[in-house]
């Protein structure tokens, strides 16, 4: 049920919610002992998961294989979980305030770097795969020519893959495409799904549309059901205090959260079914929405805490059809995916994903980078009713909380620091860089991210993507000032 409404009552402890918490509990033992016990015994698996290798010798020096070169760090023999999940956090990157390619004039007679016109498209479909062409690929592959569909090889990618009506880049052809992000970016890495995104707007493209190749598009909406650029929309007004909500309980499920929601904004507080939002829908109008994520049937995308307690239900949830999209203001956060979502030409910028951490944040990481540079703009992101059907393809829940591990200690305070962050720069691509800067100092990314974004937004610029002016109408919050975060139900929370 979505519908809002106002209630000073208290959640009550269902015993279904006691049962919840007690397994809970039980995953937080198990990333407790991963932590603490001795790690000679898990050394090689956990290296291994995340692509590090080690010295030998009894020497503990670890290097990242997601990362580039400048990455690689040494870290002390009393390695910590810590360490595996995020070995960059040592290294500091170089200075960003210097004039990047934006930032001068064009010379006389420029022209963007894009394809011949026969060559072009403006609605885009982009995926990146390491299987052979599924079920759901050839499904989107049956929108042409109205929707042209790219899918991004790796070196893990059948090397005879073979679907109609789509373009295949294949690894060993990417630094032919003349994009200076191809040389930055790591291999077997869920960021060089950028490439496609490069290729779509250099043929023409308007409008990219991102997805997986296990989510199919429901038959009575294939890629209709996305609003406008700047639409009427629903902005569910919460408390000013707030800072992160859960859609999922705006389209009816209210004890399931988002990959990348704040594990500290609900998980400890009591679920509860029943517990009305406390917050209501304000006045009708026009938005500018350039992201818009769409939620996802049947096996949504949730974090593996989620699914480690609730593994029989997964395959069977569906979001009320009928609840209207919703966006929230400047100020109050929510993490999306890269698997149902549609960028359109101003907010092109955003489609970036960070090359130095683990899969399973890498998006979420890019959804609360994106949102923070959107209220430099005056933009919001969207969400909308669920428009695809998510058969997941296998997964390892443990190696998925594995995984994950950065994303459960860091996003509130992510999104802490980013309510506070300040730019100060004239423009959306200086924001954007300052902002990956200062996240990699932070520790949230690598330092290699800044370099990866450097070529991204240079890559962008050349190819005629505008660089907008920063509207300054957002106030930063600090992150010490007291605020409020709405749990997975809704109900508001002092923190």
């Amino acid at each position: 049920m979505y519908a809002n409404k106002d209630s000073e009552q208290k959640p009550s402890m269902h015993p279904k919610q006691k049962e919840l918490l007690l397994k809970l509990a039980q995953v937080g033992l198990i990333a407790a002992f991963l932590a603490y016990i001795s790690f000679r015994e898990i050394q090689p698996m956990i290296l291994n998961h995340y692509g590090i290798s080690s010295g030998g010798g009894g020497s503990s020096f670890i290097t990242s294989g997601s990362c580039k070169g400048d990455l690689a760090s040494r870290v002390p023999q009393a390695v910590t979980l810590m360490d595996i999940a995020f070995p960059w956090k040592h290294v500091k990157p170089k200075n960003v305030d210097v004039q990047h390619p934006w930032n001068k004039p064009r010379a006389e007679g420029w022209t963007p770097k894009l394809a011949p016109a026969e060559e072009r498209a403006p609605k885009w479909i982009v995926i990146t795969s390491i299987n052979a062409p599924t079920e759901q690929v050839e499904q989107w592959s049956t929108l042409h020519p109205e929707w042209r569909l790219v899918i991004v090889g790796d070196k893990k990618s059948p090397e005879d893959f073979n679907q109609t009506n789509c373009v295949f880049l294949p690894w060993t052809e990417h630094d032919r495409l003349g994009f200076s992000l191809s040389k930055v970016l790591p291999y077997n890495s869920y960021s060089r799904k950028m490439l496609g995104y490069l290729y779509a707007i250099q043929h023409g493209a308007a409008l990219v549309y991102e997805t997986d190749d296990d989510n199919g598009f429901k038959p009575t909406m294939p890629l209709t059901n996305f609003l406008p650029e700047k639409a009427l929309v629903t902005s569910l007004q919460a408390d000013p205090a707030t800072k992160v909500a859960n859609p999922y309980a705006h389209f009816g499920i209210p004890t399931m959260w988002p990959r990348g929601y704040p594990i500290n904004a609900g998980l400890d507080k009591g679920i509860d079914a029943d517990a009305p939002l406390a917050y209501g829908a304000a006045s009708m109008e026009p938005k500018l929405i350039p992201i818009q994520q769409a939620l996802a049937d049947l096996d949504p995308d949730v974090d593996a805490i989620f699914r480690l307690v609730r593994a029989k239900e997964l395959g069977n949830f569906k979001f009320n059809p009928t609840a209207p999209p919703l966006s929230y203001p400047a100020g109050v956060m929510s993490p999306y995916n890269s698997q149902n979502t549609v960028h359109y030409a101003s907010a092109f910028w955003g489609l970036y994903i960070p090359g130095s951490v683990a899969m399973r944040v890498c998006d979420i990481w890019r959804s609360y980078w994106a949102q923070r540079l959107l209220w430099e703009i005056g933009g919001e992101v969207a969400f909308l009713p669920a428009s695809v059907d998510q058969v997941r393809s296998p997964h390892d829940y443990l190696g998925d909380f594995l995984e994950e591990v950065q994303m459960y200690t860091q996003a509130g305070k992510l999104v802490a620091y980013l309510r506070a962050w300040e730019c100060g720069k004239p423009t959306l691509f200086d924001c954007a860089i300052k902002l990956t800067h200062d996240m990699a100092v932070e520790g949230y990314w690598g330092a290699t991210d800044v370099e990866i974004m450097t070529a991204w937004l240079t890559d962008l610029y050349e190819l005629g993507v505008e660089n907008p002016p920063v509207t300054g109408t957002y106030t930063p919050i600090a992150s010490g000032s007291e605020s409020t975060i709405t749990t997975m139900t809704g109900v508001k929370v002092r923190k």
